[in-house]
């Protein structure tokens, strides 16, 4: 597979020529093409990543330090990995030849990989999903159906042998475990739901409603977690557990509750629920998934991310969800999204749906149009922030086995579109007020921002 770039004049904004997609689902594979248009022209030296999802290389070192001090330029160096200037024009991308970091210096001097083995992403001081835990013992019994049901259906490029159904023997013990032996078979499978009081079920919805809800529509103008999700959860047990079982381990983890028998127990019974809807593929199982996503996230160790993402990743990708599908499955992509991206700064991997899969399918060109259209929401702009991040991910994955002339061109690209992003933002993404930076006092080492909503913070 070959991933193909236009060169710089392509991006030039031309608000005349958005690409248009619609919310179709697509459940075969696609992967960006070489392009030639009437308007558009390619040069013959091919900027491509090549076999993105396959390719295992060690990723250089990348310094994303910035001395930029102006209190604007302070929530454009956490979104852009490197610092932006600001004497760009507004009507087009920016032109700029910085050159890339020295790829084989950095490593030589650095061992990226080393500076990251030094516990800095490990925290034990919440364990519940170690080795031979509960909690990791039905997260691997529901990633193990998710990737077998997301390939079960999916086209392959040549024949593969049948897939084996995973194993269901951990989750009927421990479902059946909890009625006693006395079962007899046509319920051995079931699990007693968690005797839960009407007044603290009305304590878990408020702390969904209250404080969790805002934090995943943080970037969503439209507040589906809020306004859609808890609808849906009133009719889908699966969705009403899942909810119920992150917003029990929120409060398990602000009152530093040694005990997590709660959310294990509405952790469970939404796995319980859920795994014989997983064939359905629909929205209120997507969200489940994801739900659960943000409640593993909060109590793992970063390092384990990825492997807690694999199941859900690999159903969106069999459901064909990306980033512009539009209405709640949209806003779960992006949910899911921002959480690969951590993931995959963190282990120095690309992420587990290939970005090139996150919005128009068609190639890079398009996909920078469909962000940048005007009548798009100011949200999309902060998603489009996250599309380039994981571009740049991407890049430091791929780019140590280029010619140096694609390495630096594929970076000079990447920089352009991430100044560009910075310097025609909507007046919704600058800040309402700031204080500059005093460099005098190291007990506030950044400028102080205030912006006026979640999508510009």
């Amino acid at each position: 597979m070959t991933v193909s770039y236009p060169d710089d004049n392509s991006f030039r904004e031309d608000n005349d020529q958005y690409m248009q997609v619609g919310a179709s689902r697509r459940s075969e594979t696609s992967v960006y093409h070489r392009q030639a248009s009437s308007g558009q022209s390619y040069s013959d030296e091919d900027h491509c990543i090549s076999n993105l999802e396959a390719e295992h290389m060690t990723s250089p070192n990348h310094d994303v330090s910035s001395d930029r001090t102006d209190p604007e330029g302070a929530a454009s160096d956490l979104l852009a990995l490197r610092y932006l200037q600001q004497s760009k024009p507004a009507t087009a991308v920016s032109q700029v030849s910085r050159p890339p970091p020295d790829i084989r210096s950095n490593l030589t001097d650095i061992n990226q990989a080393q500076m990251l083995e030094h516990g800095v992403f490990d925290n034990h001081q919440d364990g519940i999903f170690l080795p031979g835990s509960e909690f990791q013992e039905f997260h691997s019994t529901l990633r193990d159906h998710l990737i077998y049901t997301a390939r079960s259906n999916c086209p392959t490029r040549v024949g593969t042998p049948d897939l084996q159904a995973p194993d269901f023997s951990f989750a009927e013990r421990s479902f059946s475990g909890n009625k006693g032996a006395d079962l007899d078979s046509e319920s051995a499978g079931y699990s007693r739901p968690p005797e839960i009081t009407p007044q603290r079920e009305y304590i878990l919805w408020k702390t969904w409603i209250d404080e969790l809800a805002p934090w995943l529509d943080k970037f969503d103008n439209k507040r589906h977690f809020e306004h859609k999700i808890p609808t849906m959860a009133r009719k889908i047990p699966h969705l009403k557990n899942s909810m119920l079982a992150l917003s029990a381990r929120q409060i398990e983890m602000k009152e530093t509750s040694e005990s997590s028998s709660e959310s294990l127990g509405l952790y469970q019974e939404a796995i319980h629920l859920l795994l014989p809807e997983l064939q359905s593929r629909d929205t209120a199982v997507i969200a489940s998934c994801v739900i659960l996503c943000v409640l593993e996230m909060m109590s793992c160790s970063p390092k384990e991310w990825r492997r807690h993402l694999e199941g859900c990743a690999n159903l969106l990708e069999a459901v064909g969800i990306n980033g512009f599908v539009g209405g709640v499955e949209e806003a779960l992509f992006w949910c899911f999204a921002r959480m690969d991206l951590c993931g995959a700064l963190i282990s120095q991997d690309i992420t587990l749906i290939p970005v090139t899969r996150w919005a128009s399918n068609v190639d890079f060109s398009s996909d920078v149009k469909l962000f940048r259209n005007p009548d798009n929401g100011f949200d999309t702009y902060a998603n489009y922030a996250v599309f380039l991040c994981a571009n740049c991910v991407a890049y430091l994955k791929a780019c140590k086995g280029w010619a140096p002339e694609t390495q630096e061109s594929r970076w000079i690209e990447l920089i352009n579109l991430l100044d560009d992003w910075y310097t025609v933002r909507p007046e919704e993404m600058r800040p309402i007020f700031s204080i500059s930076l005093n460099e005098g006092n190291i007990h506030r080492p950044f400028p102080t921002v205030l912006y006026g909503n979640g999508p510009a913070g």
